[in-house]
């Protein structure tokens, strides 16, 4: 897990070997809950994810996705933007897929992969996500901040919803099946 800010930055061996990352993970859960007022990523609802693996009680306040934006942006019409074409359509120099090409797309998994690489990886990553996020604030008008802030804060909810699932009554969903049924003969019938 890496992780940058103006103050702090770092990366945090999870699962990469067989040091143990208990403490590593009370240190990313203090940072992102009590020193981070907006979470800034790329697909975060991918990285909340990931992250409520290892911490399932973290609880973020406020985040703002870089993809989400450039989705927004594109009138809805950019399905699935890569942080590389994001950055470039904002002039930023692309991501590397150094470790893409050399690696995962070779089956090579992660824990594999060498220390130093994965840490310049993902500074860059990081360094790059928060250059997009002032390029995005450069050209996102005030009175729409609000409105995306919004659509970030439903990103959140929804990404609690995954984890969680949703309680159904099953019986309840069986009876207004058959009664749409019943409406929907009746109409037939009409």
């Amino acid at each position: 897990i890496a992780c940058f800010s103006e103050d702090v930055g770092g990366a945090y061996k999870i699962e990469y070997d067989d040091e143990p990352y208990g403490e590593k993970l009370s240190k990313l859960k203090f940072w992102l809950t009590e020193e981070t007022d907006l979470l800034i990523g790329f697909a975060m609802k991918f990285d909340l994810n990931w992250l409520r693996r290892y911490i399932p009680d973290l609880h973020v306040s406020s985040v703002w996705d870089t993809q989400l934006f450039e989705f927004i942006a594109s009138d809805q019409t950019w399905i699935m933007p890569s942080l590389s074409d994001s950055l470039v359509l904002h002039g930023l120099d692309a991501k590397s897929d150094y470790i893409s090409i050399n690696y995962w797309d070779k089956g090579i998994n992660t824990t594999e992969i060498p220390e130093s690489e994965l840490i310049e990886y993902n500074k860059y990553d990081c360094e790059g996500t928060f250059a997009l996020y002032n390029c995005q604030m450069q050209h996102l008008p005030e009175h729409q901040k609000a409105l995306f802030q919004l659509h970030c804060d439903d990103l959140l909810v929804l990404q609690e919803m995954e984890q969680n699932g949703m309680i159904l009554d099953t019986d309840l969903i069986i009876k207004e099946r058959q009664e749409t049924e019943v409406k929907y003969n009746s109409l037939l019938q009409s």
